[in-house]
């Protein structure tokens, strides 16, 4: 299988090095002396921040800023430039500004608040988002009836989408899932949120996701299996009709997005759908050693589900899959102890499968138990406790 490098959560990564000069974006020269006007040092920023440029962005967006300080698009962007470059201080400063100049204008800024805050704080700002978005939604259908140039312009100005109104539901929701868990009515807000985010936008796999792990929390297991597969079918075909190319623009299956599908779809022992979604990451790269593990985990699992053969073949396919993860994290120099721990012990217990010589490991591979310790020490001791035949007799002779 070929493997496609360079890629981050859908997106192509960074060049190394600029692939422009120096304080250029194309033909455009920014220059101490140079008279664009905002709109266009903002386009020229919007062009750095698509490669990856952070720091030339920035530069456009202060020029924008000298010019109009109160420029609520030069705020936002200087704010996204800003949480690229970890300076998320300085990024919410910008974000800050933007709301206290036009709070009922603008949802991004709301949404990278949302995200920066926790709790309660952090739900304020979602909620503020999604009125300013549904305000803006009316204008630009209002607008849309325009048939002229500008007025597209204008919509194009105030729209903000289905999925990006459903997106701030489910970030409410899951505040709901996660820091506010044990809040009064937390899970029916819960519920609530999701329920608001798949009627924004039915087809959000980042909604049906959402509402899988709500349903598996209040232990609705075939419930949550069907509202899994319902998201993961309205992305992985077309994903896989690329040929694993992650097209543009599909929300919804970023690189950790996918992470977190198949930890979902193992934990409800739809295996072979898990690691079909694993797979999809490996055309991306091959040395996350978290892909690995996660594979040969699901396909352990799987050898426990089957029987003869197919016991033996996912066995087989777990082994190639973790030696890899055990490889892959000692190559990468990856940090998570836990992981590397469980990798050893899973592969201890699947043995070494065919030896050097071509020979078969001793034992059928199929018979592996990975039972727990407990349950483990558990049977020893109720063996221990059953007579042996010899026994048996005795006792019986004696009554």
């Amino acid at each position: 299988m070929g493997r496609k490098k360079g890629k981050v959560n859908g997106r192509e990564s960074a060049p190394v090095g600029n692939t422009l000069p120096f304080g250029q974006a194309g033909n455009f020269t920014l220059g101490s002396n140079d008279k664009y006007d905002v709109q266009q040092l903002l386009s020229q920023a919007e062009k750095c921040i698509d490669q990856f440029q952070f720091e030339l962005a920035h530069k456009f967006c202060q020029r924008a800023l000298e010019r109009e300080a109160d420029n609520l698009k030069a705020l936002e962007t200087s704010g996204h430039v800003m949480m690229e470059l970890k300076q998320h201080e300085a990024g919410k400063q910008f974000f800050m500004k933007a709301v206290e100049l036009q709070p009922d204008i603008g949802h991004a800024k709301y949404m990278y608040l949302g995200q920066m805050n926790q709790g309660e704080a952090s739900i304020k700002y979602f909620q503020k988002g999604i009125e300013v978005m549904l305000k803006e939604k009316e204008i630009a259908n209002q607008l849309s009836t325009k048939s002229t140039e500008a007025s597209a312009s204008e919509t194009a100005e105030y729209f903000a989408s289905d999925r990006d109104i459903s997106s701030a539901y489910c970030a409410i929701a899951e505040i709901y899932m996660t820091d506010l868990c044990l809040e009064d009515g937390a899970a029916d807000k819960c519920q609530e949120n999701v329920e608001k985010a798949i009627t924004a936008d039915s087809l959000n796999p980042e909604a049906y996701q959402l509402k899988a792990q709500f349903l598996m929390n209040i232990e609705k297991v075939q419930e949550a299996k069907e509202m899994i597969e319902k998201s993961v079918s309205l992305w992985l075909p077309q994903l896989q009709e690329n040929d694993d190319d992650v097209p543009e623009n599909m929300p919804g299956v970023s690189y950790d997005t996918r992470i977190v599908t198949s930890k979902i779809l193992i934990e409800l022992e739809l295996y072979e759908m898990a690691n079909e979604v694993l797979f999809t990451l490996l055309d991306e790269t091959d040395e996350d050693p978290q892909v690995w593990y996660l594979m040969g985990y699901a396909s352990v699992l799987e050898s426990a589900k089957c029987k003869g053969d197919d016991a033996e073949d996912a066995l087989t396919n777990a082994r190639e899959y973790l030696q890899n993860a055990q490889t892959t994290y000692h190559k990468v120099e990856f940090d998570d102890p836990e992981m590397l721990k469980h990798i050893e012990e899973l592969l201890e217990k699947i043995g070494p499968g065919e030896n050097e010589n071509g020979g078969e490991a001793d034992g059928p591979v199929n018979e592996v138990n990975f039972n727990t310790d407990d349950e483990t020490e558990q049977e020893k001791t109720e063996t221990e406790a059953k007579p042996t035949n010899k026994e048996a007799e005795a006792m019986e002779q004696d009554e």
